[in-house]
């Protein structure tokens, strides 16, 4: 839509004010260091290389979304923690006999001699002479003793499911030998529950009739269906250890909260470690809101690299490899919104860069012979993501400030202008604050995971069983596959970071400009005093406001400069409005089009 308004371009400048004056006294002074040719080439850049960098911000989040986190098995993430043992083995603290412990941990203790830990809080142990394998194992034919398997040194971590513990051993038996514990939700609704694809085992890899290795899954289903709560089970996944070196789990084991027993598998039925080795930290994540849903599981592949100091000390690296899967419909709608926004990002930076840009650097490759290379380089590693993905709440507290700041503008538009008129905020100092918050508060908004996972009993973290230790371990809770919605509190325990960052960000945000706006003024006193009877005039709205409707220099507080006297290309194209000659020219996608004023 085109609009020509040859009167209206030299009523773009009212009266300046002693502030303005002062602020282009100071930046003139700064504009005088840079040559002319630097001067008008260092904006359009600067809005170039924020563009780029937000298109490739685009970019990687669709990425990000399908690759890493997407419907697939992927494994691209990568974390590693240490865990050094030791030399004291834990002792079970004083409780009554029939007294259900917040986790199965001090079980593991009915079978083997010590166990080793890291001091304090721990969830990796070193035990000794564990015993593996069933005693007696019987068939219709014969009864006969094996003797079972002592393990010298068997390392471990709580990082298994009992529902996956309890899926993998009916799997490896015959429908014949499956015990009642085979048909409940827990085992019969696995795959579903965590959105996995469906798995079978061949009738030549399940376990014989009769063997030692069916007596073994036998004895595991048996202590699970005797234990109680579920969630409280602690189960995890291990190894014999022999010496230093690389090692993956083959054992896994599990340990009651309310019998002091505990089973470990693996060693006779060796073909469980297939099914349960990329099931470390199984985790499944949903979001039901007004019949959309949402799942986010995580599962983990397990890599442990031990080593030995001269002195005995033992020291485990346990490496993860990090899978998340997506899927549901809301899933489905973040990536098409990603997309979309992608296609719009795209298209605005066509028309920036042939409005605003081009022709500026049209006119450089006239004053510079050379170019200017830029390198752009990044390290992709799991910090760098989960970072740049908190980051991004800047968006939104972006339009929160605007939001809020447009409310005083609806309130008392002459207050928000002589506000505005004093100090301002630039986009990338909004940016700065925003992630200086979220740095600041890293640790609130890392921890949601942790908060949200005890909320659901998703862990466990048991400070009862022993004596100056903290016990923690992965859980499976039952309750949580039959909730229609996810609870108000889980969704609070989720969002609150995100609330009180943006809100912690305003904050600061309001702190800077107060900053600025005394900084300005003192500068002010200091050079301009003489002239501040120049700034005294009544406020009221330019020709083009009039024409919009809109209170442009009132609405803007976060822009480039401290002259609002002026409105600007920048604050017209803003509001969807490209001043080309003497014609308003209006962007395509906005709300408000320009159209001609009916006398």
């Amino acid at each position: 839509t085109h609009l020509s308004v040859p009167s209206f371009q030299p009523h773009f400048t009212t009266h300046m004010s002693a502030t303005t004056m002062a602020s282009m006294s100071t930046s003139g002074r700064a504009r005088n260091v840079l040559p002319t040719s630097c001067r008008r080439l260092l904006p359009p850049l600067l809005n170039a290389l924020l563009l780029l960098a937000f298109s490739l911000l685009d970019v990687r989040d669709i990425y990000f979304k399908t690759a890493w986190v997407g419907p697939y098995d992927t494994f691209a993430l990568t974390a590693t923690g240490y865990a050094k043992f030791d030399r004291t083995p834990l002792a079970l603290a004083p409780v009554a006999s029939n007294t259900t412990r917040p986790s199965g941990w001090g079980s593991f203790l009915s079978q083997c001699a010590a166990v080793h830990t890291a001091p304090g809080f721990f969830l990796h142990a070193l035990a000794n002479n564990c015993t593996l394998g069933a005693t007696t194992t019987t068939n219709p034919w014969n009864t006969r003793i094996s003797t079972p398997h002592i393990a010298a040194q068997l390392a471990f971590v709580s990082s298994m499911r009992v529902d996956a513990i309890a899926w993998a051993c009916c799997m490896m038996l015959h429908i014949d030998q499956r015990p009642p514990l085979c048909q409940t939700h827990m085992v019969a609704g696995f795959l579903q529950r965590c959105r996995m694809e469906y798995v079978t085992v061949a009738m030549a890899d399940q376990v014989p009739d009769g063997s030692t290795a069916m007596h073994e899954l036998l004895a595991m289903l048996q202590l699970i269906s005797r234990s109680s709560p579920t969630h409280q089970i602690t189960c995890v996944e291990g190894f014999e250890y022999f010496g230093p070196g690389e090692y993956h789990a083959h054992i896994y084991g599990c340990g009651s909260p309310n019998v002091l027993e505990s089973v470990f598998i693996g060693h006779h039925a060796t073909g469980v470690s297939t099914l349960l080795r990329p099931l470390a930290w199984l985790t499944v994540d949903r979001l039901h809101l007004m019949g959309v849903d949402f799942t986010l599981r995580q599962n983990d592949i397990s890599v442990f690299h031990m080593s030995e100091k001269m002195d005995g000390d033992v020291t485990m690296a346990h490496t993860t490899l990090v899978n998340f899967s997506s899927s549901g419909s809301l899933y489905a709608l973040m990536v098409i919104i990603d997309v979309v926004l992608a296609c719009i990002h795209a298209r605005s930076a066509i028309e920036i860069f042939q409005a605003l840009i081009l022709p500026v650097l049209l006119s450089w490759i006239l004053v510079l012979a050379n170019a200017v290379i830029w390198t752009w380089s990044d390290e992709m590693n799991g910090k760098v993501q989960s970072l740049l993905s908190a980051l991004r709440f800047w968006i939104f507290f972006l339009i929160a400030f605007n939001a809020l700041w447009n409310v005083l503008v609806f309130w008392r538009e002459h207050w928000a202008f002589a506000i505005a008129r004093r100090t301002f905020v630039t986009t990338l100092q909004l940016i700065a604050v925003g992630a200086l918050v979220a740095y600041m508060r890293r640790n609130e908004i890392f921890i949601v995971g942790s908060n949200k996972y005890a909320v659901e009993h998703q862990r466990t973290l048991d400070v009862v069983t022993f004596v100056d230790h903290l016990a923690f371990g992965n859980a499976y809770n039952a309750e949580h596959d039959f909730l229609l919605s996810t609870p108000l509190g889980v969704l609070w325990t989720v969002y609150e970071p995100f609330w009180s960052t943006v809100a912690w960000s305003i904050v600061a945000l309001l702190v800077l400009l107060v900053a600025k706006g005394i900084w300005f003024h003192v500068h002010e006193r200091r050079w301009v005093a003489p002239v501040r009877s120049l700034g005294s005039h009544a406020y009221s709205r330019l020709p083009a406001e009039e024409m919009l409707n809109i209170p442009i220099r009132a609405k803007s507080i976060v822009r480039s400069s401290l002259n609002i006297d002026a409105i600007g290309a920048p604050l017209l194209f803003d509001y969807g409005i490209v001043l080309r000659g003497n014609q308003f020219v209006s962007r395509r996608g906005f709300a408000e089009w320009v159209f001609r004023r009916k006398v």
